[in-house]
């Protein structure tokens, strides 16, 4: 077996691939030229275009562009009137946004466990967790896979409280055959650098409902009563009302050009990370030091897995090194890794205020304890999968007990 990088051997690629890049063609870069020759850089007529194109996309009546997932999250809870005193049950094996913007609305973050061998809130934990303060459910379409959204529903019908979907893995996923954010409830994705669809920054929500859209789209833009792009056209009145004291969380025209051209291509790029990840089901099969992510695919029939990253298990049980010596060698084979997530009951803000009980979440702390991702782009070549795989079996061949 060959020397590891990290013990001074010859690295399986003398490039660095990173976990997940962004996929840009020219198209995208017209787009933003022509933005900026346009003179609309802020929030102006391609962020117009783009919400038209999320709604013949979704379905969903409305859709509304911001500068981050987070934000529309934020927004959300404000627009179901969720504050101090109320609770939200969410996730723990999720980014810290989701639960930030509990936080930032002074309510109280209600952690559930995990269905068993997953990644996906279970509803049955859920339950449990409900009481006469719970104002709203938000789970997360981890990874692009669906959560189990009929049980979820069904919990916030019998008990009249609201669902937010933190779908910023999961443009282009599909539940039981209909794709997640046709509007039955508030669903936000992302438009990160890393996600599916890429606008550097960004973010949209789609909904049904009008009341509540308005409510985003006032406070979205300092409490306006109208946003940048009436003020700034002909038409427009003279003078605007602040009718609630809002965010600054509009998206930029020239983010949003580039969304318009990625949304052109999601179905390519969903293919693609399909065929990424097949491979390496494929290709890991036989690696007895990992756990391949087999609960993300399709549960129900209709769904589809987009496949935003390719999350493993290690396996202490064969491997002598941690989670974090494995990642580290990884690195120096010159393949980059990312934890998706440490568990938010590890995370010392939420560790120190709420003092959870890793205990209390056996199917989470399972995962969080050995999990991390390996990459997965659509601009990665079938050679990069091989090199992927060459450097797991490399690495975990040198760890093995």
């Amino acid at each position: 077996m060959s020397k590891l990088a990290i013990h001074g051997g010859e690295p399986v690629r003398k490039s660095f691939l990173v976990y997940g890049a962004p996929d840009l063609g020219e198209e995208e870069i017209q787009a933003v030229v022509s933005c900026l020759k346009s003179g609309w850089l802020s929030t102006g007529p391609s962020v117009q275009q783009f919400e038209a194109d999320i709604k013949a996309y979704s379905g969903a009546k409305f859709a509304i562009a911001a500068n981050s997932c987070t934000a529309l999250l934020h927004l959300s809870l404000i627009a179901h009137k969720i504050g101090p005193g109320d609770e939200v049950i969410t996730t723990p094996m999720t980014f810290g946004a989701t639960a930030n913007v509990i936080e930032h609305v002074g309510a109280k973050v209600v952690l559930a466990d995990l269905l068993p061998n997953s990644f996906h809130i279970d509803p049955s934990s859920i339950r449990s967790k409900i009481t006469s303060k719970t104002k709203a459910i938000l789970p997360v379409h981890y990874a692009g896979s669906p959560c189990q959204m009929d049980e979820i529903n069904a919990l916030a019908k019998e008990f009249g409280i609201a669902v937010i979907e933190d779908a910023a893995h999961a443009i282009g996923t599909k539940y039981k055959g209909k794709k997640i954010g046709t509007g039955e409830n508030l669903t936000s994705f992302s438009l990160y650098v890393t996600k599916n669809i890429a606008a550097g920054e960004g973010g949209v929500l789609t909904t049904n409902d009008e009341e509540l859209a308005d409510t985003i789209r006032v406070y979205g833009l300092h409490g306006m009563s109208r946003g940048a792009w009436q003020r700034y056209t002909k038409s427009s009145q003279i003078h605007y009302d602040i009718v609630v004291p809002g965010y600054k969380y509009n998206m930029p025209d020239i983010n949003a050009s580039m969304a318009i051209q990625q949304l052109k291509k999601l179905e390519q790029f969903t293919e693609k990370r399909k065929v990424i990840a097949d491979a390496y089901f494929k290709l890991l099969a036989d690696e007895t030091g990992l756990e391949l992510p087999h609960s993300l695919k399709e549960q129900n029939e209709g769904d589809l897995c987009t496949w935003h990253i390719f999350p493993i298990l290690i396996n202490p049980e064969v491997l002598s090194a941690s989670r974090e010596e494995i990642m580290t060698a990884l690195i120096q084979e010159n393949i980059g890794v990312a934890t998706h997530y440490r568990a938010i009951y590890e995370q010392q803000f939420y560790k120190e205020k709420y003092g959870f009980n890793p205990n209390d979440f056996p199917n989470c702390e399972r995962v969080s304890k050995r999990i991390f991702s390996i990459p997965l782009s659509t601009v990665m070549t079938m050679q990069d999968v091989e090199d992927v795989v060459t450097a797991i079996k490399k690495v975990f061949g040198h760890f093995k007990k």
